[in-house]
């Protein structure tokens, strides 16, 4: 998930071009090309990476958001903007990425005011001299 928005595609547009090109970056003609161009330790490096579940899971991650894109409803209203409400799926992976140290994240943790910089700006100038975003917040 982003907080910007794509300009030119809707959301499973968007992640069809970001599997197709993680499909190519991990594909075997440019696995051997990196691994050509680079030296040393690095080169082997990057191989394994590539070759290992770093690609693939890279590619079976945004091949599952670009399916809950189309088939879980809160999902979609999530990267849309309707909610804030953030979906199960992300917050079940922060859950896994954290582990035991879940239950010491402050309740809201998850949650973010993106206007909180807009809101402190917009007391500390007068609106004749706020920048163009404070001054369209109002």
């Amino acid at each position: 998930a982003m907080n910007v928005r794509p300009q030119n595609y809707d959301w499973p547009e968007f992640y069809d071009h970001v599997i197709d090109l993680t499909r190519y970056t991990f594909s075997r003609p440019r696995i051997l090309k990196r691994a050509k161009a680079n030296r040393g330790f690095s080169r082997w490096l990057n191989v394994v990476r590539a070759v290992s579940s770093e690609g693939a899971g890279r590619i079976k991650y945004y091949t599952k958001v670009r399916r809950m894109l189309d088939e879980d409803r809160q999902f979609r209203a999530y990267f849309e903007g309707e909610t804030r409400e953030i979906p199960d799926f992300f917050v079940d992976q922060v859950k896994n990425d954290l582990g035991p140290l879940w239950e010491y994240l402050p309740d809201g943790a998850l949650y973010h005011d993106e206007l909180a910089y807009l809101k402190k700006t917009k007391r500390l100038l007068p609106l004749s001299d706020a920048p163009p975003a404070v001054a369209a917040a109002n």
